[in-house]
């Protein structure tokens, strides 16, 4: 349980403040601080390094595909030159998102690289000098420290990020024990390390993990700061600063959400409250200006109301239920009888996810499940406390409402009984494609794949296939899946989405060919081919458009099988007969 501030405050809050009282297993330090008794901070120890055990099986099993190549290459640069080049003067990155009405332009645009930099500058891809300004920083420094320090192995990659993960299960079971009893941060841990896609995502080398992290540390520096508690304000602006400095996109609408809860409920602190959100703005603002933020919001193919429905349907799926929130709201915002703690806690998780929600749903230029799964640790907290809640109030003494508790719990884990009233009603396709059961969840199977199957793995497979045969000076044509080839290779790749030298006058030795690509601009490729003879080369990879993609209607496990092998070319070139 929270101490109480030891300055006066104002009315009660989104949440109200926790009056000076006492919960088994949490003591006061002198100064008034909440503090778990030793051996349960060992407990948030514990709980990391079985995060971090949890997260790593099989984590370096599949080769990194093209947003983790992405990650990687920025990394490999930024640390080689001080800054993520889009263009070392080899390999070109971009964006990955053309709209159709660019097909025309674009086509023309990347038929030389001077041309392909203009464009490409100009569209916003990149800066003049090429850096890159996609996303944030943070996760190439990441990467690319990882790199240098234990090579080019998927694990080494990938675990920086699942530390991140792992750090964040810790910080959930600490703010959840030391605030409302350590059974509900038991619960919570066990929600969020069994949220398949938030596992999927946490072992991605991507910003997600990060993000996630970062997202819950701002929330609990938040509430330490508003607690009156040391160094409160200064670890809310360094928690806020650092999140920003791994994702751009997703610290707005929650920093909206804590101010007004800070504005509008604790007046007697205007003054210091406004002093530390201008700091925080004026933090932000240097980033804001170098990634030109105002100007980052761009046309989509999707409608908003598509985009909006598609975010909704994923985090009633997998982040929070609907029907779980209103259950909080009816138990803490409308009843006296819940734990003022676990009412503040509840109120404002549910305010960040739904401002979030929002915000996404407007900025975001397509509705993937990655923009709101970092939001997953506020879910697994209400769960909890909604759990715990239903157990205090329906068991007659602490073992009956441990195991109501539980089971709560539990049906969260194994079933999507509490997302499935609303999925289709939100979208009626992605309920179909991910939810066929109402009783037991789909993703079940995703998790067993990423935990213990094996499945063919057509990134490793063609650069395994490619590694043999290249020689200095060949060049390789693809039309996606184009970076993990630059990555792993170290040669130069011609293609992807945006089609970078497809139609050079000096044709590629060799070609990958998916055609189950359907994102990609094809008459340049067809041009290309057209220029050489090339021969069919056998190999075992199955024609997909993606390696390790974490999307829920994208993972590997969920692609049909059998599928075509894939198109691996050889330019026929009778003096290497």
């Amino acid at each position: 349980m929270e101490a109480p501030s030891s300055r006066a405050s104002g009315s009660a809050s989104l949440a109200c403040r926790e009056p000076r009282s006492y919960t088994p297993g949490i003591v006061q330090t002198a100064d008034g601080d909440p503090a778990l008794p030793p051996r349960h901070r060992w407990a948030a120890w514990l709980v990391f390094v079985a995060a971090l055990a949890w997260l790593s099986i099989g984590a370096g099993r599949r080769a990194l595909w093209q947003d983790e190549a992405s990650t990687a290459l920025l990394g490999e640069r930024l640390l080689e030159t001080g800054r993520p080049l889009a263009f070392d003067g080899t390999n070109l990155l971009t964006m990955d998102d053309f709209r159709a009405e660019e097909e025309a332009e674009i086509g023309a645009a990347m038929k030389s690289t001077s041309s392909a930099l203009s464009y490409l500058t100009a569209r916003g891809d990149f800066a003049a000098d090429t850096t890159w300004t996609g996303q944030p920083w943070g996760s190439f420094a990441l990467a690319g420290l990882s790199e240098t320090i234990a090579g080019k192995s998927e694990l080494a990659l990938r675990l920086p990020f699942i530390a991140c993960a792992a750090a964040a299960a810790a910080l959930l079971w600490w703010v959840l024990a030391s605030r409302t009893g350590t059974a509900s941060g038991w619960l919570g841990v066990a929600v969020l390390l069994t949220n398949v896609f938030w596992f999927v995502h946490s072992r991605q080398c991507r910003y997600y993990a990060p993000s996630s992290l970062w997202a819950l540390a701002t929330f609990a520096a938040y509430l330490r700061w508003r607690d009156d508690r040391r160094f409160g304000a200064a670890l809310f602006v360094l928690a806020a600063v650092v999140w920003f400095q791994f994702d751009f996109g997703s610290p707005f609408p929650v920093l909206a959400v804590l101010a007004l809860d800070a504005l509008a409920f604790e007046r007697r602190r205007l003054p210091e409250t406004l002093g530390v959100f201008a700091l925080v703005s004026l933090l932000y603002l240097p980033s804001i200006l170098y990634f030109d933020l105002a100007d980052r919001l761009r046309p989509t193919d999707l409608p908003l109301p598509l985009r909006a429905a598609g975010l909704a349907f994923y985090v009633n799926q997998y982040v929070l239920p609907f029907a779980v929130g209103a259950a909080a709201l009816g138990l803490f915002s409308f009843s006296r009888r819940a734990s003022p703690n676990a009412r503040r806690i509840v109120a404002l998780a549910l305010a960040i996810i739904f401002g979030e929600l929002a915000w996404m749903s407007y900025a975001s230029p397509y509705p993937f499940l990655r923009y709101v799964i970092g939001l997953a640790p506020f879910g697994a907290m209400v769960v909890a406390l909604v759990a715990v809640e239903i157990g205090r109030r329906l068991g007659a003494e602490p073992r009956a409402a441990a195991a109501i508790a539980a089971g709560v719990c539990a049906l969260q884990i194994a079933s999507p009984v509490f997302a499935a009233p609303l999925s289709r009603m939100l979208s009626r396709d992605l309920g179909q494609q991910l939810e066929p059961g109402p009783f037991v969840r789909a993703e079940l199977d995703v998790l067993w794949s990423e935990l213990a199957r094996e499945a063919p793995d057509p990134n490793r497979a063609v650069v395994d296939a490619l590694r043999a045969r290249l020689e200095p000076g060949d060049e390789v044509l693809a039309n996606y899946e184009n970076l993990p080839l630059a990555f792993y290779l170290d040669v130069p790749v011609r293609g992807g989405i945006a089609g970078f030298r497809v139609e050079d006058a000096e044709p590629a030795r060799f070609v990958v060919l998916r055609r189950t690509v359907d994102f990609v601009h094809w008459p340049p490729y067809e041009r290309a081919l057209a220029k050489a003879r090339y021969r069919r080369l056998p190999i075992d990879a199955p024609d997909v458009p993606w390696g390790n993609n974490p999307d829920p209607l994208a993972h590997w496990s969920r692609i049909p099988s059998p599928a075509p092998s894939l198109i691996l070319l050889e330019r026929d070139d009778p003096a290497r007969r």
